[in-house]
């Protein structure tokens, strides 16, 4: 007699939270939006790794990353998919296992039009007045080992040095 008893009950219960699964159905997945001061950098890991118009394998490709290291800014959750904004500012989705979200990269970038194009200085120490160890290019792809207020230590292919943080897009205020 428990035992039926403990049937119905559930069969009651399960009821009321079949309604509310099938209205969310039709109403999609909650989307999980970041603003874009609290977008989360992250990294692709995985070379070749397309980048969809939607959150699905349904989607067709938009682009392709034939590349690992490259960071991106994850605006948007969708189950196990992100939405990403890279340097130029171009949004897609991509499978969250293409994504490294502890990794640390880094594209070099001018911020002013007055030297937009020119090359960054990797500098022997966090100093301005310090040697240049190479030039980097705008939209050369770096790993970043570690972040001060205006300095970040980055690696360059075999070189190490620094450069100005502000030069640099994928590194949030908050890192490291």
């Amino acid at each position: 007699m428990l035992g039926c008893a403990m049937v119905i009950f559930s069969a009651r219960m399960l009821a009321p939270i079949s309604l509310v699964l099938f209205a969310c159905l039709l109403a999609g997945a909650p989307r999980t939006a970041l603003s874009q001061e609290a977008s989360v950098f992250a990294v692709v890991k995985a070379s070749p790794a397309n980048v969809r118009l939607g959150p699905s394998f349904d989607h067709a490709v938009k682009w392709v990353y034939r590349r690992s290291g490259v960071p991106v800014a994850v605006i948007e959750r969708f189950e196990h998919w992100r939405r990403i904004r890279d340097v130029d500012g171009d949004e897609g989705w991509v499978h969250f296992a293409l994504l490294d979200s502890t990794a640390r990269g880094a594209i070099v970038r001018r911020v002013g039009a007055e030297d937009a194009g020119a090359p960054l200085p990797l500098l022997a120490d966090a100093d301005a007045g310090a040697a240049a160890v190479a030039l980097l290019e705008p939209g050369v792809v770096l790993e970043v080992l570690s972040c001060a207020e205006a300095w970040c230590r980055v690696t360059a292919g075999e070189r190490r040095g620094w450069v100005l943080r502000k030069g640099l897009w994928g590194v949030d205020s908050g890192d490291f």
